[in-house]
């Protein structure tokens, strides 16, 4: 949980301004998609692909999603999913 705890602190302190700045890239560096892809992910949105991502961050309750999130509760099927990019 100190981990998980961490975590949420660091997305806690992003700017409107970061997250400008990943969404501008027309094509991201491979990490930064996969980083991005496994948030969708355990947002519940299936669809990972590059536009899909931008558009969610465009979302003025992108952030606030992210540190709302149930992790406690997360559904098995979205645990399976994440194991993708957790490897």
């Amino acid at each position: 949980m100190p981990i998980l705890e961490g975590c949420n602190q660091a997305v806690g302190n992003l700017s409107k301004k970061d997250i400008g700045e990943v969404r501008a890239y027309n094509s991201p560096p491979k990490d930064i998609k996969n980083v991005m892809s496994a948030v969708l992910c355990v947002l519940g949105k299936p669809n990972s692909d590059w536009p899909a991502i931008k558009k969610e961050m465009t979302d003025p309750k992108f952030m606030d999603r992210i540190v709302k999130l149930d992790k406690n509760n997360m559904p098995e099927a979205t645990m399976k999913r994440i194991e993708a990019y957790t490897k």
